[in-house]
């Protein structure tokens, strides 16, 4: 086309999930009826609302609460995959390492890869309860204790069937962009390879949700 508009992907796959945050940038026009809304704009917009005490944090995509990320189809929250990426980010933001690859570095000691484990397990739990998210102990729940397990054990192991999916996403993706055919996926892509579900997300945050003071 002959817009000139920046565009940003961010893509991981992780285990049996995979994720892409999209920002098209506000120059991006459609042709479709609804209006583009870039994901930065969002983000900038709303930072005035925040209820968290640090304001002048400068981690990416950190500046509204996940638990205000929600619709009628996802009530407590965003999708898990989404949920597991955020705590991916965050703990390789604060690192410098994303989870894993210390052991591909040549770190096999048995009891050191127990320490950072749990040093890792100990941040994603600060992490979501700063989020407001609380995973459960029930496997009843689409968010529970063994999902952050199963994220420290696979880190960033990429499977190939979930790394074609996201993949084969994206493109379609960028050919709508190039095309100008057709609304782009707004903010978000997901695969969740245990559900063999997949999909994507608008990152439009709503009013917090009543607090509940459990005992």
């Amino acid at each position: 086309t002959k817009q000139q508009q920046p565009a940003l992907y961010i893509v991981d796959c992780f285990g049996m999930y995979g994720t892409a945050m999209i920002d098209l940038g506000p120059p991006f026009n459609s042709t479709c009826s609804t209006p583009y809304v870039p994901l930065s704009k969002l983000l900038t917009s709303t930072t005035s609302t925040t209820t968290t005490t640090t304001t002048t944090t400068d981690e990416p995509v950190s500046l509204l609460l996940l638990s205000n990320y929600r619709n009628r189809f996802y009530k407590s929250g965003p999708p898990l995959p989404i949920i597991l990426h955020r705590c991916l980010l965050h703990v390789q933001h604060h690192t410098g390492q994303w989870i894993g690859l210390e052991l591909e570095n040549g770190n096999t000691d048995k009891e050191q890869q127990k320490l950072q484990e749990e040093k890792v397990r100990i941040m994603i739990h600060d992490f979501l309860k700063e989020q407001q998210l609380h995973p459960s102990s029930s496997t009843t729940t689409s968010f529970t204790m063994d999902h952050i397990d199963e994220l420290i054990e696979a880190g960033m192991a990429q499977i190939i069937p979930v790394c074609a999916v996201v993949g084969g996403m994206v493109g379609n993706e960028i050919i709508k962009v190039i095309s100008g055919k057709g609304q782009p996926a707004t903010h978000t892509l997901f695969v969740n390879g245990h559900t063999c579900k997949a999909g994507t997300f608008a990152m439009i945050p709503q009013s917090p949700q009543p607090s509940s003071k459990s005992s």
